[in-house]
């Protein structure tokens, strides 16, 4: 994620801090690793506090990240 022009390092920082968060609990959520009771307790936590082209922006980034990353896990081969 590269800084977008007049954006400071601390805004950048903090956005990508942000979009990983939302990752990491996306692909918990995905391989089953969280349970739904936390899923919603987290999403309800967070996304009222998302401001809303920064929330957007790294939500977007956040599922894109995650489908790749879930992508990568699905398709190693299984080694017995």
């Amino acid at each position: 994620m590269k800084p977008s022009l007049g954006e400071s390092l601390s805004e950048h920082q903090r956005r990508y801090e942000l979009t990983d968060i939302m990752r990491r609990n996306i692909v918990s959520q995905l391989n089953g690793s969280l349970d739904a009771v936390r899923a919603r307790a987290f999403w309800r936590t967070h996304l009222p506090n998302l401001a809303e082209p920064e929330g957007a922006e790294a939500l977007a980034e956040a599922l894109a990240s995650a489908l790749e990353e879930v992508r990568g896990k699905l398709s190693k081969p299984l080694i017995g």
